[in-house]
């Protein structure tokens, strides 16, 4: 099933980033949630189908919540500037309300890297992350440079997901990056059309 495969893709990023801030002692600040403040955040539509469906199915059961989510997701005037479901009150872990379901950047970010213009994997520190943890954040790009870690890469999640999306018949359309709530959007029209 598509969202089977969407989430186990997802969630091998978990296994790799949590190997990560074990190598290297990184660690988010509790309920942080600094990252999510971000409007630029993007993700592939596909990705976001695990979190289309959960809420679409949230809904149907009552939850008014979901119903909410979903209705202003939908909404072509929606006014939101960061990620339909972070809470910026807290709440879930990290504040965001769909955690399981969360996007392959939200799980990689601070924990992983791009690879730079010569090729190479470089880590990509969050900048929280520098500014109380600077030795860890040292150790992480030493460990990177030296091949030390195994650092989880954007592009390569993105071919894994892409791939996977390509061998379900997914509309092109699902395969591009996008704002997040845009990305949200696309995936709700898919599970829900019309």
């Amino acid at each position: 099933m598509l969202r089977d495969a969407i989430l186990e893709t997802l969630q091998a990023q978990d296994l790799a980033t949590a190997a990560v801030a074990r190598s290297t002692g990184l660690a988010c600040p509790p309920n942080c949630g600094r990252c999510c403040d971000n409007p630029a955040i993007e993700a592939l539509p596909l990705e976001m189908i695990p979190l289309a469906r959960r809420l679409t199915a949230e809904a149907a059961a009552g939850n008014t919540e979901s119903a909410a989510i979903i209705a202003e997701a939908r909404n072509p005037d929606s006014t939101w500037d960061v990620c339909a479901i972070y809470d910026h009150h807290g709440g879930g872990k990290g504040r965001c309300r769909r955690y399981e379901e969360r996007p392959s950047l939200c799980r990689l970010f601070g924990y992983s890297g791009w690879l730079n213009e010569f090729g190479r994997p470089q880590f990509s520190a969050c900048f929280h992350h520098g500014a109380i943890q600077p030795e860890e954040v040292k150790r992480a790009s030493l460990l990177t440079a030296a091949q030390g870690v195994s650092l989880p890469l954007h592009e390569e999640v993105d071919e894994a997901l892409i791939a996977t999306g390509r061998q379900y018949g997914v509309p092109t359309e699902l395969l591009e990056r996008k704002p997040i709530n845009e990305a949200l959007r696309l995936a709700l029209d898919w599970v829900l059309p019309g």
